[in-house]
């Protein structure tokens, strides 16, 4: 009811990587994190929007690499 939409974490996600991307430049980066703030983070990567609603989750233990 009062917590974060998923609009929210998708921004405050895309926040996290802009600032980390500057701070670690061509640098590998592991993240951990919940579900959903991973599905949007991956789905802002890929290029596709929250109305995919086929949640693609990565798998506790999974790695998954992004580029």
């Amino acid at each position: 009811k009062n917590g974060e939409s998923l609009v929210m974490v998708r921004d405050r996600m895309i926040s996290f990587i802009k600032e980390i991307d500057s701070c670690y430049e061509n640098k590998n980066i592991l993240i951990v994190s919940h579900r959903d703030p991973l599905w949007l983070l991956e789905g802002v990567i890929r290029g596709s929007d929250m109305t995919d609603r086929k949640k693609n989750y990565i798998q506790p233990g999974e790695l998954r690499k992004l580029n």
